[in-house]
Parts: structure tokens; C-alpha cells; sequence
């Protein structure tokens, strides 16, 4: 099943008068598991409006952010900062999957994982294909 977010998420928040998601960033849930997808470079910032919103909702357990389709756009300070803003709102237990298409992000998202997997509340790995990361995404803990 399908969900698409930005569309429902669009209506809901001009109704209630709120902010939209980003455009650089596309939401969507595909059995069960939220799959952000970079379709151009998004500042830490936009990257920080999905994090909320995916904490406000609950849909965060099982996501994939999808990174392969853009250069990788974040310094390892910026990545620090999501890590940690991650865990503080996102308390729950978590698998979080990356896919990259380069080895810069691939090294830099392996050292996000040591961040963002402190206090025990996230298992992150980093994939080239998202094939790969919907498979270990979406298995057992």
C-alpha cells in the first residue's frame, strides 16, 4: 500500500494553517515504512521540518531516507546536530536506512550511525540500493 504524504499532508496543513513539508523532500509510506526521498539538496533545516512532523505523527519506527538521487549535502557538523535532534525527538525504538549514491555520504552516514544510535533507541545502516534498505528496514529486531 501507498500512502502519499506530501498530498494529504499539503490539505491538512493549509487547512489548519500550518507549515508544509519541504519540497526538496518527497514523503511517502510503502508497507508500512516512511521513505523520505532528497529529490534536490534540503538544508539541515528542512531536513530538522521532517523529523518533527515524522515525530508528531508517530511515523518514524521504520524509515528510509533516500538520498541516491542528489549529491550529498551535509557537513559532518550538520549531521551531528540531526543525530542528536533525532534522538531527543524521537524517543522510541527505531531502524533507520540510508541510501546513498557516493562515497562521501556513505562515510559520512557511517558516522551518523555512532551519533544518532546512542541511547540505544535507533539501528542505522547505510545502503546503496533501496532495494536493500526496505529489506533491512523492514526486519525483525
Amino acid at each position: 500500500m501507498i500512502f502519499n504524504f506530501r498530498k494529504w499532508f499539503s490539505s491538512k496543513a493549509a487547512a489548519d494553517g500550518e507549515q508544509q513539508l519541504p519540497d526538496a523532500i518527497h514523503i511517502k509510506i510503502v508497507d508500512g515504512v516512511v521513505i523520505a526521498t532528497y529529490l534536490e539538496p534540503a538544508s539541515a533545516e528542512e531536513t530538522r521540518q521532517v523529523i518533527r512532523y515524522l515525530a508528531s505523527t508517530g511515523n518514524y519506527r521504520r524509515r528510509v531516507w533516500d538520498l541516491s538521487q542528489i549529491d550529498f549535502p551535509f557537513t559532518m557538523d550538520e549531521l551531528r546536530e540531526l543525530a542528536y535532534y533525532g534522538r531527543e525527538v524521537m524517543g522510541e525504538a527505531s531502524r533507520i536506512a540510508f541510501v546513498v549514491k557516493d562515497t562521501v555520504g556513505y562515510g559520512s552516514l557511517r558516522a551518523f550511525s555512532t551519533y544518532r544510535e546512542g541511547g540505544n533507541n535507533a539501528k542505522t545502516s547505510v545502503f546503496r540500493s533501496l532495494d536493500e534498505a526496505m529489506q533491512w528496514v523492514q526486519e525483525s529486531d
